[in-house]
């Protein structure tokens, strides 16, 4: 249910006009699925959100307690694509995990308890859990 472009860029962010007007594009025609952005700036939009999700998550989850230094590079992909989707993925139960350093625990939210709504269309629900089960397995270093 929310507008996006590219590479999962959200155009209702409350810099989306913003950003999009940077690259040259009509906000309003892109909203409405009128004018289709580059690939070239998919990519970018997609690396500028993923940099300011790296700040956001290093952030907060510091103020947290988490000792960020613990955390290899497996354990930051799937955050970051968690953060990606929505940061209110990483939640308490993900954050008290990481911070007593329980990766078997933070493994199993990702993969049992992160997957949103059970109320939606069944179809997305598959979606959700196949994309939440590819981060549980990131985290665990079993794919990237």
């Amino acid at each position: 249910g929310i507008p996006t472009i590219g590479i999962g860029f959200n155009l209702q962010r409350p810099d989306a006009k913003e950003k999009i007007e940077g690259l040259g594009y009509d906000y309003d025609k892109v909203l409405k699925g009128e004018m289709p952005i580059s690939k070239l700036h998919a990519e970018q939009l997609r690396d500028v959100v993923m940099q300011e999700e790296l700040n956001w998550l290093k952030k907060s989850l510091t103020k947290s307690g988490v000792d960020v230094g613990t955390l290899r590079g497996h354990h930051w992909t799937s955050l970051l694509s968690l953060a990606y989707n929505g940061r209110v993925l990483i939640g308490p139960n993900l954050r008290k995990h990481l911070k007593a350093g329980d990766w078997k625990a933070a493994e199993e939210e990702i993969r049992l308890r992160s997957n949103g709504n059970r109320k939606a269309n069944p179809r997305v629900i598959a979606a959700i859990d196949a994309r939440r089960a590819r981060e549980a397995d990131m985290f665990a270093g079993l794919s990237q």
